[in-house]
């Protein structure tokens, strides 16, 4: 596992891997294990490409919904949201085709 995590953030402390740490932690451990199962199943030399328009983010701004959206659209992978609503008792919901 350490290997893999030298992999994915790199093992040297450059400034595009201490960036993508420091975005990779910012990140929700359920949204830090979904970037990092999409980052591992790309080939190296796109992974390289993805790794550093990543680091190019302003996440320090970000919240990390925001955060995660952002890298997911750079990833190509298309994230869904759920919205919720609610039907008060007596109202009517019409649906014409």
């Amino acid at each position: 596992m350490r290997t893999l995590v030298y992999t994915i953030y790199g093992a040297s402390n450059t400034n595009g891997n201490s960036q993508m740490k420091d975005i990779m932690q910012s990140l929700s451990p359920e949204d830090r294990e979904t970037v990092k199962s999409q980052l591992q199943s790309l080939p190296k030399e796109d992974r390289q490409n993805y790794i550093s328009q990543i680091t190019q983010l302003d996440y320090t701004s970000m919240d990390s919904a925001e955060l995660t959206t952002s890298i997911m659209d750079i990833l190509g992978v298309t994230t869904q949201t759920t919205t919720t609503s609610t039907i008060t008792e007596g109202s009517t919901f019409s649906t014409y085709a």
